[in-house]
């Protein structure tokens, strides 16, 4: 029977083992794929006339331009995704409409040739961003339409309402505020409102033990029946007492420094106010400070 049931073990082994060190390894990739992603690949200038570059020889990444202030300066915070993130996913969202440029490679040189698409490769996808006039281009390289390679660029423009970005900014500096008071509020109803506090400590108490330990041999002057051993008996049993120390939490009051009726009346008064005052301001940020339009959709 145990000779069935290992046979049956083993069986079910090879079966189910290329099945876990498949998933451990797909685990595996797909962790690395992860780290892989939110790395930045990307990399900026600034060319004299003002224009922004940003360009990979991958594909253009959220992790890019967190942070970058590539199309707006952006003022970080705990509400929204970055500015020129949420730019960058309407750009990636509206590649529509794209201009195909085929690479004429005829007149060129092998060696020449060899040295254009290793440069294409260096540059796979790019954005040329010109902030005097809001222009964006979105170029990606090696394309291929009816049998030809190329590059595709997609055209935007990017225009930031200037009176709503000043406002977003003063709205972030003032959530902030409502969040910093909140936090008091809630601190002063939490530290404030008890009269006392309870306390612990961890005290070392201690316990007196015994224990009996079997003594071969004669108890030499006890040798009376009644400590239940007599000059024949081969041994018998011996008491040792001792203390020991063992660790307890005990429990006590104080008076809470902290205690204040008033205060707390007051936070609890302040609370639902600037509960309400966040709420407002974040509704009113629903609108983002700009609008991204696809240039090849009818637009001049």
């Amino acid at each position: 029977m145990n000779k069935k049931l290992n046979a049956v073990v083993f069986s079910l082994l090879i079966v189910i083992s290329p099945t876990i060190f498949t998933s451990c390894i797909t685990g595996l990739i797909l962790g690395a794929i992860e780290q892989e992603n939110q790395k930045s690949t990307a990399v900026f200038h600034q060319s004299d006339d003002g224009r922004k570059v940003a360009k990979t020889s991958k594909t253009l990444k959220e992790v890019d331009f967190q942070g970058s202030n590539f199309f707006i300066k952006d003022t970080p915070n705990n509400y929204f995704t970055d500015l020129n993130v949420q730019i960058f996913n309407l750009l990636k969202n509206d590649l529509t409409h794209g201009d195909f440029d085929p690479y004429d490679d005829d007149d060129l040189s092998k060696e020449l040739k060899k040295t254009m698409e290793q440069l294409r490769k260096i540059n796979n996808e790019g954005i040329v961003f010109s902030p005097a006039d809001g222009t964006i281009v979105f170029h990606k390289s090696n394309q291929k339409v009816n049998g030809k390679k190329g590059e595709t660029a997609y055209s935007f423009r990017l225009d930031i309402n200037q009176q709503a970005y000043k406002e977003w900014n003063e709205n972030l500096a003032y959530l902030k505020k409502c969040d910093e008071q909140i936090e008091s509020c809630n601190w002063t109803i939490e530290n404030c409102s008890a009269e006392t506090l309870k306390k612990s400590k961890v005290v070392q108490v201690p316990y007196e033990v015994t224990e009996r330990r079997w003594v071969p041999g004669s108890p030499g002057a006890r040798t009376n029946s009644s400590f239940g051993s007599t000059a024949s008996t081969p041994g018998h049993y011996e008491y040792d007492t001792y203390t020991i120390y063992k660790e307890e939490t005990q429990y006590y009051t104080v008076a809470n420094p902290n205690y204040n009726p008033a205060k707390v009346a007051q936070a609890k008064q302040n609370l639902p106010s600037w509960q309400n005052s966040k709420s407002a301001t974040l509704e009113k940020m629903k609108y983002l400070p700009f609008t991204l339009i696809n240039l090849g959709e009818g637009e001049d």
